[in-house]
């Protein structure tokens, strides 16, 4: 259902531009989280229970991606595709230059990051702490993308509650790049408000990554 999706495509443009928010600078770049919730999952992933009818090939797949990027200021797209669909994800990867977000491919495991950085399927990391189980070994997931050139992405988890600790994690890791979601509940409002306190602390020494999101430092 690629038409239905065009039309929330062009009613968000239309809404940012009543709003004020236009589609030219940082403010107005898009990101795009593509499997779990998002607004194309019900139509172009392989859901079990949906008709076989209603999957969508890859390879038309990242057709439509390549339009819609072509129409939109898209800068980043998480989950593209099925999780072991590695071919998809490695050509997609080398055929476009924005930020390619894995989360069900990697799932914050090193093997599977590792097996993503051998075969170019991505450039960035979603990191979840209560995924692969520990603070340490986060780190590690983080410094292994990070030594592939990769960017890494801080992320909340659904069932999540008002602790800040991802919102501190951002900052020391200097990643960049926070997920926790559209600031319209208490726990995600919460991860927000660390990093404004975390800015004034800093006061001068804070930086905003801006454009360079990707690589901060």
């Amino acid at each position: 259902m690629p038409e239905m999706n065009r039309c929330r495509l062009i009613w968000v443009y239309g809404v940012l531009g009543l709003w004020g928010y236009g589609v030219t600078g940082l403010g107005g770049y898009w990101v795009m989280g593509l499997l779990g919730y998002g607004a194309f999952t019900t139509w172009i992933l392989k859901i079990p229970n949906r008709t076989k009818r209603r999957w969508i090939p890859s390879d038309k797949l990242a057709a439509f991606y390549q339009e819609i990027m072509t129409g939109y200021p898209i800068i980043s797209i998480e989950d593209p595709f099925e999780q072991d669909d590695w071919d998809a994800w490695t050509k997609m990867t080398a055929s476009v230059s924005i930020q390619i977000v894995g989360d069900d491919l990697t799932v914050t495991n090193p093997k599977r990051i590792q097996m993503a950085i051998d075969k170019s399927a991505c450039n960035c990391l979603l990191l979840k702490v209560n995924q692969i189980g520990s603070v340490t070994e986060s780190i590690k997931a983080h410094l292994l993308a990070k030594s592939a050139g990769w960017g890494t992405m801080v992320s909340h988890r659904s069932g999540e509650t008002e602790d800040t600790f991802i919102a501190d994690l951002v900052v020391g890791l200097s990643t960049g790049q926070i997920k926790t979601g559209a600031p319209c509940r208490s726990e995600r409002c919460a991860k927000y408000n660390q990093i404004l306190r975390i800015e004034e602390e800093l006061c001068s020494k804070a930086r905003y990554a801006g454009k360079s999101f990707r690589n901060p430092c």
